[in-house]
């Protein structure tokens, strides 16, 4: 029986993939690395801590990691508060109906809370969740999946009852690690992830009811 849904953010509720990846590679110039697509594309899901950190093993970053975490986090924080982003279409409709079927809801994103709560409050969407799980505050980030575990233990209710949408390898393999059905969302500002682990696979969020999340427990 489905009795949570557990969101992930980026990709999911607001495409903010274009923005993320044009200043972090602007970053990337200034710290002189060069970063492939390919190689890139890897590091969605994941936390800025745990890219940075593997960018730093590959790479011998001559700045600290908290410094040029900071750095990152707050420029795409101060790009956020200054844009007009609006949730993925389908997003709000799909939030209202779950809502109306007393389903609980999480967010449970890699990102930093501040940006969490920053990107809700901007998509005025922060009211549908009772849960907020950041990455940054649990032992293991994405593709581990201590991040879901904990949304589910806040909610109080068990994995085999939750449902998990996700549109990156790292967090649809994070969600069935957890013990969770999995939507996976083929955003294609995402990259070209690869979600083939995902109990179904959906191309655009407008396309998700209520009636197709029941029917995952069904199936």
């Amino acid at each position: 029986m489905l009795q949570a849904v557990l969101f992930d953010m980026d990709g999911v509720l607001i495409d903010s993939e274009p923005f993320h990846h044009r200043i972090t590679k602007d970053l990337f110039q200034e710290l002189k690395l060069t970063i492939s697509s390919e190689e890139y594309n890897g590091f969605i899901g994941l936390s800025f801590p745990e890219m940075w950190k593997r960018i730093n093993a590959s790479y011998r970053l001559e700045q600290t990691l908290p410094e040029i975490i900071d750095l990152n986090r707050n420029r795409i924080m101060s790009y956020l508060k200054n844009s007009e982003q609006q949730a993925i279409p389908g997003v709000v409709a799909l939030l209202e109906r779950l809502k109306s079927e007393q389903i609980e809801l999480a967010v449970a994103s890699s990102s930093p809370l501040p940006y969490i709560e920053l990107v809700l409050e901007k998509l005025a969407i922060r009211d549908f969740f009772r849960v907020l799980v950041s990455g940054e505050g649990v032992e293991r980030g994405k593709p581990a999946p201590d991040i879901f575990l904990r949304a589910a233990e806040l909610l109080k209710v068990t994995p085999e009852h939750c449902l998990v949408i996700e549109d990156s390898k790292n967090g649809v393999r994070a969600a069935k690690e957890a013990g969770m059905k999995c939507i996976g969302f083929r955003n294609i500002n995402s990259g070209n992830q690869e979600l083939s682990r995902a109990d179904l696979i959906v191309e655009r969020m407008d396309k998700l009811n209520y009636r197709v999340l029941e029917e995952l427990f069904h199936s």
